[in-house]
């Protein structure tokens, strides 16, 4: 492992702070995440923004490859998701991870190390992403069977009430 991981785990707890802040701005402040404290249940935005970027520091810190990337990601994207936040502001704070990063180790690092701690981001972006879309498509099509149902169920009713009109007029 380079420089830059152990100077990624030494600053683990000053990055955390930084890019949670990330977590918070942007289109999450129509759904504050950092609002109170971070409970599982009292508050479940921030305790899962509050795990996904401790997962993630400590993800990148290590010598973890993209099979490794924490399952905290992909419940932070199906939270995003459910709330309906359009994608780009749902994983802007992964993307804002690189330059948090490059402020805190950027002079103790070479580019070439820095090159590889950018790979491993955006193979964290790729990945959220895919999670995010995932998510999207497995909401739309609850909403879509749930639409669908609806209607059957309309119909047997329709149906139901046309055959009682046609045996009333006979």
């Amino acid at each position: 492992m380079g420089t830059v991981y152990g100077e990624i785990d030494a600053r683990r707890s000053s990055l955390f702070k930084a890019w949670r802040a990330c977590f918070d701005g942007g289109s999450a402040s129509a759904f504050p995440v950092a609002a109170g404290k971070a409970g599982r249940f009292s508050n479940p935005a921030a305790y899962l923004a509050d795990e996904c970027a401790s997962d993630v520091l400590a993800w990148l810190a290590g010598a973890g490859g993209e099979a490794d990337i924490p399952a905290s990601v992909a419940d932070w994207c199906r939270l995003r998701a459910v709330q309906e936040t359009d994608q780009a502001h749902a994983l802007r704070p992964l993307l804002d991870l690189k330059q948090v990063v490059r402020d805190a180790v950027g002079a103790a690092a070479g580019d070439g190390e820095l090159a590889l701690v950018d790979e491993r981001i955006d193979a964290l972006g790729r990945y959220a992403s895919d999670r995010y879309v995932e998510s999207r498509e497995k909401l739309n099509q609850i909403r879509l069977d749930e639409m669908q149902r609806g209607e059957g169920l309309m119909n047997r009713r329709l149906a139901r009430d046309r055959a009682r009109r046609e045996g009333d007029a006979v």
